[in-house]
């Protein structure tokens, strides 16, 4: 009887001082603009503390961590603490990858569009924001000189790239 007795007051002292976390933070791969919410839950109530590659985000102090729109700076290693009374636990830690919508390549004197994504691909070359009247990219765009793309696909426009291709004669080594 005292073996169950010490068991059971064991149990009961785990039991009650038990602080775990219950859900922790996904690491995920993201495209540019894309919202992702990172989560957590504790055994008990708690509060919590977000960190970005082991520096406290201000602020930050839900028991979720909302990225509301993925830029590539938003890229790194996440991670929260809870504290519950005196005990600090710490949450293991997620990735976060950024994928950008829209790469552009510079091969020689021509420009390959890319996109992680299904869909056309909309361009401009005169700086102005494209839409779906805007060319469809099909192949690579040749450079000559200063030129400014703008991309969209599946209406989502992506940073713009400024490519200068000078002759070989007037290059800066």
């Amino acid at each position: 009887m005292k073996i169950f007795s010490l068991a059971l007051g064991l149990w009961a002292v785990f039991y009650f001082t038990s602080f775990s976390f219950t859900k922790q933070p996904n690491s995920a791969v993201l495209l540019e603009w894309q919202n992702y919410k990172l989560r957590a839950a504790t055994s008990k109530n708690a509060s919590f503390q977000w960190y970005k590659d082991g520096t406290l985000i201000p602020r930050a102090t839900n028991n979720y961590l909302e990225i509301p729109q993925m830029l590539e700076g938003d890229a790194g290693i996440y991670y929260v603490q809870a504290k519950n009374g005196n005990r600090t636990i710490t949450s293991r830690a997620a990735e976060l990858k950024f994928v950008k919508l829209i790469t552009a390549q510079v091969d020689g004197n021509k420009i390959t569009l890319k996109s992680p994504l299904s869909g056309k691909i909309y361009y401009t070359l005169d700086n102005s924001e494209p839409s779906f009247s805007s060319f469809v990219y099909s192949s690579p765009i040749p450079i000559t000189g200063t030129i400014r793309i703008r991309a969209m696909i599946n209406n989502i426009e992506t940073d713009s790239y400024r490519i200068t291709r000078q002759p070989l004669n007037q290059r800066s080594e």
